[in-house]
């Protein structure tokens, strides 16, 4: 009889890892933008890439497509970042923008102090992030960076697993890249 409640307890523990998943869509007060459209499936526990919209970097979100969650970058918002804001000259608080959307030619909608109007992205680095599987070890989760910027040349900020970590991209082309 212990063999037969012994084996209950397992799948019971994943059921319970499973339901404290944050949710990857709209529910979680996270960053600007809604997850592009697209047909979401059963998510499988071993397809998991980010944890919630903190664990991807930059503008990124957490977001369930097909049989995975991994980090996308909204529908709303341009590729790429915002320049460093002009300092020395005091500017008119004017809101010339809401979000990138409203912005030409792939500018960002940045804010400048009170000061919020589109401006020239600056790029994010080539290349793909590793996709990382989310630990479930149940350490706290630190972030070594936030965006490509704050990495080294040739590195891009990507969910580590546990957090945000610089790594080395996939670059090249599509073919070479993992499935």
């Amino acid at each position: 009889h212990t063999m037969e409640s012994g084996g209950l307890f397992l799948p019971l523990g994943l059921l319970a890892i499973w339901a404290t998943l944050p949710p990857a869509s709209g529910q979680e007060k996270g960053k600007v933008g809604d997850c592009p459209a697209g047909r979401i499936e059963f998510v499988r526990p071993s397809r998991i890439y980010c944890m919630s919209d903190q664990s991807c970097p930059g503008n990124e979100k957490c977001c369930n497509t097909g049989h995975m969650r991994t980090c996308l970058l909204p529908d709303t918002v341009n590729p790429g970042y915002c320049p460093e804001p002009d300092t020395g000259l005091a500017q008119p608080c004017l809101v010339s923008c809401q979000n990138d959307s409203a912005c030409a030619g792939g500018a960002k909608c940045c804010a400048e102090g009170c000061r919020v109007r589109c401006r020239s992205a600056q790029p994010a680095r080539p290349g793909v992030c590793p996709q990382r599987r989310v630990s479930q070890d149940f350490t706290p989760c630190t972030n070594q960076c936030g965006d490509d910027r704050q990495c080294s040349e040739g590195q891009k900020c990507c969910f580590a697993g546990c957090g945000l970590a610089c790594m080395s991209p996939y670059t090249g082309t599509s073919a070479s890249l993992p499935p």
